[in-house]
């Protein structure tokens, strides 16, 4: 499902929402529990989540899961923030183009790098982890996938004697004499602006198959003709009468419930509807195809369990992938939730009803299997359109679905001072769970004088520094002296946090705690962090910079390199590599945070709440969690 206007902004708002909840849960959390966010699309799919959780406690009943459940508004709304803090270990995600910007942001951590590889590639379709995998690193645990087709009132469709169509001109056939029996054919799910969005998938790729998809998606200017015979298929669709009272705002339940009833013959919908339709008229309603796509291709979104960054809780998060990637675990539980298993084998003598068959049939029978339209396109542009599309239902006016706006772009940055919602922006460095700890204090400290923070995380030290020309307000988390290095930063006294940075050296050049610098004319970083290169030019040491971190650590593994330099809170992500190997402490440094010269007021109030922080059990808890002794 689809995200809104507010996840356009490639930054991560920790909000009051946040603040609060982080304060109950540093207080209450234990050490053995997992904090889970789910999307369910209603009580009977979370009833149905929760009863796998209670298995994994019975395997397991030293972990516990608080499963939390959202619907679609909520979990776009806060997502970003989740995984930004560390109120959530485990949380729901979609395959797509949301999942590249999580990636892109530096929010996940891949699932194999804490769980082995070749396990996932042992259980899961290669189609299916490729959707999920980004240089070689799988970044979710893909749960399960559901086509979208028509559901239908069986007792209608008998009474016409009308057969589920499987072309288009069977379809208009179908919607005729529906309406000349006084049967109001369709009606379409708006509620909450994603759903007229399916019409775009399938008619751009009954029209001009997935290059034309593609072109939409990308807002690229349609040939007449493409745009045309889109717009001729779609006016059959919102044509006078056919359409259950177009102008209502419809949840994608009560059009379930309207078909049932007989209100209307058929809507278009995903099989996460499955689990509403067995709880209520479970044999009224079937199930049919998308017209003219079986054996071609069809909308097929990917739900996933992604792990952020910032989380702590990877000997629990790993005991709970390993469970769900249980081959009868997975392919059960995706079939209970109304999705339909990811898994290479899926269980024997499963009990599947004949909307279920049809599905499974439709999707394992249909190559080219689209994600769902706005998970892969701007989240502005998808909304727009998605409003569009609504609009010509009501209005009968299928010509103006394609009067939209250009692309859109990014607001300009800010040049002046903080912008008018109270929200400090906040630039750091990509791949360090030190920047996770620093965001979790600084955001109570601003909290506390008034503000909110949004962070964006720069894959290098340099494009932070330029971007502080313009945009940031402050950078998170630097060594003492780093207003050297960008002239427009003023340092807040008091320290944020002190920590060590390691050494982790391969076993076959160090002996226990004894590391053997001489070996040593080479060092892997993560980034082009200051604290790294003073480092290095104290003990005249090259230092060789990658890209990310998970790469470095890949590369260690692997014995690629000798040795590498890491923050302390970084050892938690990578502790069973670490065990294995040697490490020493470098350094203990000091780290501060900076604010851009227009903001020079706000040094001593931050300075003040710095220091209050400090002292509160909240702040020792925090530190604790990341591993800074």
């Amino acid at each position: 499902m689809p995200f809104r206007k507010e996840t356009l902004i490639a930054y991560f708002r920790v909000s009051i929402f946040f603040i609060s909840s982080i304060a109950c849960l540093t207080t209450q959390v234990k050490a053995d529990e997992l904090n889970v966010a789910f999307l369910s699309v209603g009580p009977e799919q979370t009833k149905r989540l929760q009863h796998w959780f209670k298995e994994f406690e019975r395997k397991y009943p030293n972990t516990k899961i608080n499963l939390q459940t959202y619907d679609d508004a909520v979990y776009k709304e806060h997502v970003r923030s989740w995984l930004e803090s560390e109120e959530f270990d485990v949380v729901y995600g979609q395959a797509g183009y949301k999942l590249i910007q999580l990636i892109d942001l530096g929010l996940l951590t891949p699932v194999s790098s804490i769980i082995d590889k070749s396990k996932l590639q042992e259980v899961i379709q290669p189609s299916v982890l490729s959707q999920v995998r980004i240089d070689e690193f799988i970044y979710g645990l893909p749960l399960a996938h559901y086509p979208w087709g028509f559901y239908y009132n069986k007792t209608i469709f008998s009474e016409y004697n009308i057969a589920p169509p499987t072309s288009w001109d069977d379809f208009v056939n179908t919607l005729e004499k529906l309406e000349k029996n006084g049967v109001t054919p369709l009606v379409q799910a708006n509620k909450e602006g994603w759903e007229p969005l399916f019409w775009l998938d399938m008619l751009s790729l009954a029209t001009g198959g997935e290059t034309l998809r593609k072109k939409l998606i990308k807002n690229e200017a349609l040939l007449p003709f493409e745009q045309e015979a889109i717009t001729h298929k779609f006016a059959e669709i919102t044509a006078q009468n056919r359409l259950l009272n177009p102008q209502k705002s419809w949840s994608w339940q009560e059009t379930i419930s309207a078909v049932s009833e007989g209100n209307a013959a058929m809507t278009v919908m995903g099989s996460f509807a499955e689990p509403l339709i067995q709880n209520t008229n479970n044999d009224r309603i079937g199930y049919f195809p998308f017209p003219g796509s079986f054996g071609k291709s069809l909308v097929a979104p990917l739900d996933l369990f992604v792990i952020p960054t910032a989380s702590t809780k990877k000997d629990e998060t790993k005991k709970l992938l390993s469970f769900l990637l249980q081959p009868e675990v997975l392919s059960q539980l995706a079939f209970d939730l109304g999705w339909f298993p990811v898994t290479k084998t899926h269980l024997s003598g499963q009990a599947l009803n004949e909307r279920q068959q049809k599905s499974l049939e439709y999707l394992s029978q249909t190559p080219l299997h689209a994600h769902y339209f706005d998970r892969e396109a701007d989240p502005v542009y998808s909304l727009e359109l998605g409003d569009k599309l609504a609009e010509a239902m009501a209005t009968q006016t299928p010509q103006t679905i394609f009067t939209i706006s250009e692309a859109p772009t990014l607001p300009e940055p800010k040049t002046s001072a903080i912008s008018d919602d109270k929200t400090i922006h906040i630039s750091a460095i990509k791949g360090h769970k030190a920047t996770f700890l620093a965001s979790q204090l600084m955001a109570r400290v601003y909290q506390s004088v008034g503000y909110d923070i949004e962070v964006k995380r720069f894959d290098t030290s340099e494009e932070a520094i330029k971007a502080h020309e313009k945009e940031m307000d402050a950078d998170l988390l630097r060594v003492q002296y780093f207003e050297t290095k960008n002239p427009l930063l003023r340092r807040v006294p008091e320290p944020v946090i002190s920590a060590w940075i390691y050494m982790v050296m391969n076993k076959k050049y160090c002996d226990g705690s004894n590391v053997d610098y001489s070996a040593l004319s080479n060092v892997a970083v993560g980034s082009d962090a200051v604290a790294f290169q003073e480092w290095a030019e104290q003990a005249n040491t090259k230092l060789t910079i990658f890209p990310d971190n998970h790469k470095m650590w890949r590369a260690f593994k692997n014995d690629e390199i000798k040795a590498l330099l890491v923050f302390e809170p970084d050892l938690i992500e990578h502790k069973d590599t670490v065990e294995q190997h040697c490490r020493s402490r470098v350094s203990r440094t000091d780290f501060f945070h900076y604010v851009n010269q227009r903001h020079e007021d706000l040094i001593p109030l931050l300075d003040s709440e710095i220091k209050k922080l400090k002292q509160r059990d909240e702040y020792r808890e925090i530190i604790r969690r990341f591993g800074v002794r």
